[in-house]
């Protein structure tokens, strides 16, 4: 086990201070408590007057109004914020919407209804340029309400309000719901109503599910409010049923975890049905539907959010096991053919392994973990292209993956965000693409197998207590862009008498030394490892926690990685 600390924090009574210098915090109490007026004025978003008048204009005339929802948890909680806005404006406004088949984003024309009136694309469709004139030519208005870089600026065919495009916002880490949700606070001013701040939870969730960066104060104070905030009844069937998991605490590092991959899993490897179920379960999750549940009675029916909750977690499991059959086999693949020797690796999915193309993002981003370096997971068209997802390695030393392809010259495109997107290359530009990439990045070190720490600490230093204290009093604050800070905790003298296995199954891990305890959840490995020593010397990498119990509090370190150094070492 490597590590090395990535900064010049010291482990001494000045280190908390310091710590929030280092995260760029310059007042604690905004950051913990951001308030409204760290909103920025909506009115800095480019055609957001000109959208909001349109879409007024068609739900008082009760005009037919289409929404396609994007396939991710922004997509589905950007849709469910203008639907459920647009009803409280308009309850009886007719309004289609459609879930995509797969794991599609934008416009399909063939899919919108006869008769449509206004379409709106929240969290896609900015690049969908030849989708809205082929709609535009049919009379059919079309809003866009999205994040996501346009190669070709704003289309000529739709009204696009995008925070990317919008030169006067300063806040780019909105995602689609995020300004969704500012178009509704738009909507708000103009209308003289205060509908916006109700739908604030389903910003939230999508800010978090589209891992935005969270330094922001405006997106601090989106996702603090609307975490703190849950009504929507789908999202809090949700969370109450992962309420154990999630330590009875709503909070960015929560959700990441334990709800929005049930939503994305459903959406992935979910029938259309589910996905629909899904939907509604947001919109009209106290409806009552035909039950889905095993041995039920025919004729028994149950709500759509109580479906929703059951049917996300059966696919996530269902899912859990088809990624890990995929990732063992691109695994295999990349060692046998020495593909991790090259600085980006670019894996090619057969069409005899049966691997589904809605997992692509998904077992891209564990071969990151592993390999940590960028990868693509593609499988070739037709057309000789090879097409798929790439991930990059946040804060790694390519800060915008998708730019370095482009600026390569050999991709036909990389759409999404900068470490997370699309891909498409022909096959005969593939070599000349991973030489130029291994030419490039010749001198670039990622740091492959070593962990970078926030703070390396003896476990005797007299300052170890208070540190994990004030770190793990920041638990509501930990997300994208400000990652939870990683210890290392060197020379623990360990007494195998010390070592407890604890929980249900004895799988979990816990010790206590010097008033501190670490903990591991679920790795009977450590246990065996540990307990086969009377004595021993350990170094820990773990994460600074706060356990409450029975109105006690006390340090902890939760666990992640761990070395034995000397075994034996003599008390």
């Amino acid at each position: 086990m490597k590590y090395e600390q990535k900064n010049n924090l010291k482990a001494d009574e000045d280190f908390f201070k310091n710590f929030l210098k280092e995260r760029h915090i310059k007042d604690l109490t905004a950051f913990l408590h951001p308030t409204e007026k760290e909103q920025y004025d909506f009115m800095l978003l480019d055609n957001i007057v000109t959208a909001a008048n349109c879409l007024i204009k068609h739900v008082e005339n009760n005009d037919n109004i289409f929404i396609q929802i994007d396939s991710d948890t922004d997509g589905y909680t950007s849709a469910a914020i203008i639907y459920l806005y647009m009803k409280k404006i308009n309850p009886s406004i007719c309004i289609d919407w459609r879930v995509h088949d797969g794991k599609q984003h934008g416009l399909i024309v063939d899919t919108i209804p006869e008769g449509t009136q206004l379409v709106i694309a929240p969290d896609s469709s900015s690049n969908d340029y030849a989708q809205h004139k082929i709609l535009k030519e049919k009379g059919i208005d079309i809003i866009v309400l999205d994040h996501h870089m346009a190669d070709n600026g704003y289309s000529e065919n739709a009204i696009v309000v995008n925070n990317q495009l919008s030169e006067n916002y300063p806040n780019k880490s909105l995602c689609g719901a995020g300004v969704t949700y500012k178009f509704c606070c738009c909507l708000d001013s103009i209308l003289n109503v205060n509908y916006a701040h109700s739908l604030i939870d389903l910003a939230a969730v999508g800010m978090v599910g589209d891992m935005m960066e969270l330094c922001d104060l405006e997106t601090r104070y989106i996702v603090d409010e609307g975490l703190h905030n849950i009504t929507n009844f789908g999202l809090m069937s949700m969370i109450e049923k992962q309420s154990f998991s999630m330590g009875n605490k709503v909070t960015p590092i929560g959700i990441a975890f334990y709800i929005v991959p049930l939503i994305n899993a459903l959406i992935r490897v979910g029938t259309q049905e589910e996905k629909e179920v899904l939907f509604e379960s947001f919109i009209d999750p106290l409806r009552k539907v035909p039950s889905t549940k095993r041995g039920h009675k025919e004729g028994d029916m149950e709500t759509t959010c109580g479906q929703a909750v059951r049917i996300c977690t059966n696919a996530k499991n269902r899912q859990d096991r088809m990624k890990l059959k995929a990732f063992e086999t691109l695994d295999f693949k990349i060692q046998k053919l020495g593909l991790d020797e090259h600085k980006i690796i670019i894996v090619e999915v057969e069409d005899e392994e049966e691997f589904d193309n809605t997992l692509t993002g998904l077992v891209a981003m564990q071969l990151v973990t592993k390999y940590k370096k960028p990868v693509c997971v593609v499988r070739i068209n037709s057309e000789g292209y090879l097409r798929g997802s790439a991930r990059g390695v946040n804060h790694g030393p390519i800060p915008d993956l998708r730019q370095f392809f482009m600026d390569s010259g050999y991709f036909e495109y990389a759409t999404g965000h900068p470490n997370a997107h699309g891909v498409s290359i022909l096959k005969s530009n593939l070599d000349k693409f991973i030489k130029y990439a291994d030419e490039q990045l010749k001198d670039v070190d990622f740091n492959e197998n070593v962990y970078e720490v926030d703070l390396v600490i003896d476990s005797e230093n007299k300052y170890l207590s208070e540190i994990i204290g004030a770190l793990g009093r920041l638990d509501e604050i930990w997300g994208q862009g400000m990652e939870e800070p990683l210890i290392a905790i060197e020379n623990i003298h360990l007494n195998k008498q010390n070592i407890q296995a604890i929980g249900a199954k004895k799988d979990t891990v816990k010790f206590t030394v010097n008033g501190i305890t670490y903990i591991k959840f679920k790795d009977e490995t450590l246990l065996e490892k540990l307990t086969k020593y009377d004595t021993m010397n350990v170094t820990i990498l773990g994460r600074a926690n706060l356990n409450e119990w029975m109105g006690n509090i006390t340090p902890q370190i939760i666990i992640e990685n761990y070395q034995i150094i000397d075994t034996t070492y003599d008390f």
